[in-house]
């Protein structure tokens, strides 16, 4: 009996032995993994992709949208349009895929207008009716266009940037679907508020274009969801050397997305601030500029900066309802688009006004120790962005009360004590002063000469959901 139990003792003892065994591995592996990030300041970028040097290989194929499509082909295999899913009134088209091809055959209309200059200019005769290949019979007949109207059509901006805002798509029987496309377009003297109509005929896999002016006329500039278009050309829009698409040549990478909305960003910078700032993620917008004339001031102070820099890396993360993509630009600067779709979209400029997605699953994946310093590279990112009121609203009310009563005094002690653009780099003697409160030492480093640094103190006060304390000491 005795040796029985002893068996049995030395078998519990043994199983005891290799869960403990396992489990100390697995807290090992959880510490490394989240320390492998130490080193540097780039704690969130580590699945970032070079978008110009490996777009080829990382140009993943998304679905028929980004995320959320309630509004996809619904086409059979003969291209028909699938009867359960007929659009009789206009809606909404939130695809990715269409949304590439509108854009695609917009670009094709508007280049026509080099075509049409060098044609008028040239003694030459040519073909003047290919000029008329990709507006709609209908069109022609209504706005009576002709070799010596139709430059009339285009405005006198050639190769004119755009942006689409809205589409809205309406079958119009087995094979044809039309599109309102609203959109922005560049003038000579700033921007203009259009729109236009696309017709697609998706046995030919051609298309064809009713004008602004087309619209203008007959007063559809103001359609929206649920109107019905009443389109009196039913007839199939014949091939030509211009008018033709092809759907499986449109790429839906993720690449193609965020290069696309931060094309969109661009424009808005360029051409229309006030569409740009409500463009922007309300929290963010809210917590970052007073006034409209705050955000307006700030982007023209950085708009030499921003509007040369080019989009080098890129992160995704998704959720329900949108994907998070979070872009790198050549000068460091982060731009984040939390996208539904291209037209529905929002913008942050920075990863550490608020809290991105990609940060929060980071932040509640990590231990205590690494959750500290994601806090940190915040702070540095906000000195780096000169936002000082930031990390002042983050000090400890004890540090704060004692050294920088004022905000004025604690400015000084940053701008005194920082550079320019700073790197950091959390050393390996951390601390834990007590639950939740961490200290590190940090060296600094000057970006524009790595041998300049110094090293500070800085110690991490963690709150609930994401919230931090920071005491900062030279």
């Amino acid at each position: 009996m005795k040796n029985k139990t002893s068996k049995i003792l030395k078998y519990l003892v043994l199983v005891l032995f290799v869960l403990i065994t396992i489990i100390i591995a697995v807290i090992i592996f959880l510490i490394l993994k989240n320390d492998e990030s130490n080193k540097n300041n780039n704690l969130l970028e580590s699945n970032t992709i070079e978008t110009e040097k490996k777009q080829a290989e990382n140009n993943v194929v998304i679905d028929e949208n980004i995320i959320m499509d309630s509004s996809n082909t619904n086409e059979n295999t003969d291209n028909s349009i699938d009867q359960e899913n007929v659009k009789s009134t206009l809606q909404k088209a939130n695809s990715t895929r269409i949304y590439f091809l509108i854009k695609k055959c917009m670009k094709n209309y508007y280049n026509t207008y080099g075509s049409i200059q060098d044609y008028i200019e040239s003694t030459e005769q040519g073909d003047e009716d290919n000029f008329l290949n990709l507006i709609d019979p209908e069109a022609i007949q209504d706005l009576n266009i002709n070799k010596d109207t139709i430059i009339n059509l285009y405005g006198k901006k050639e190769l004119p940037r755009f942006n689409i805002d809205d589409i809205y798509e309406q079958h119009i029987d087995k094979y044809k679907i039309i599109y309102v496309v609203k959109y922005r377009i560049e003038t000579d003297t700033g921007i203009s508020n259009e729109a236009m109509f696309i017709k697609r005929d998706n046995k030919n896999e051609t298309f064809s274009i009713y004008p602004y002016q087309y619209l203008q006329k007959h007063n559809y500039l103001n359609l929206k969801e649920n109107d019905i278009l009443q389109v009196q050309n039913l007839k199939d829009i014949e091939k030509n050397q211009s008018n033709m698409y092809d759907l499986s040549n449109i790429s839906l990478g993720e690449v193609d997305c965020i290069l696309e909305l931060y094309k969109k960003f661009q424009f808005d910078l360029s051409f229309d601030l006030e569409h740009l700032y409500n463009t922007m993620n309300e929290k963010y917008r809210e917590l970052s500029y007073s006034s409209f004339e705050s955000f307006k001031n700030e982007m023209e102070t950085t708009r030499n900066e921003i509007t040369y820099d080019k989009i080098e890396k890129y992160s995704s993360t998704r959720n329900n309802s949108f994907v998070e993509f979070v872009g790198i630009g050549t000068s460091g600067k982060r731009y984040i688009f939390s996208a539904k779709s291209l037209i529905d979209y929002n913008i942050v400029l920075d990863n550490y006004t608020t809290e991105t997605l990609q940060y929060i699953n980071a932040f509640n994946f990590a231990l205590p120790k690494q959750r500290g310093k994601y806090c940190i590279d915040r702070i540095i990112s906000a000195i780096n962005d000169k936002k000082y009121k930031f990390v002042y609203d983050k000090l400890n009310l004890a540090q704060k009360s004692n050294y920088y009563p004022t905000y004025e005094e604690f400015e000084n002690f940053i701008v005194n004590n920082f550079f320019n653009k700073n790197d950091f780099e959390i050393q390996e003697n951390e601390k834990s002063i007590s639950t939740n409160v961490y200290q590190y030492s940090v060296k600094i480093s000057n970006q524009e000469d790595n041998s300049q640094n110094k090293l500070f103190t800085m110690v991490i006060y963690l709150e609930e959901n994401g919230e931090f304390k920071v005491s900062i000491i030279k």
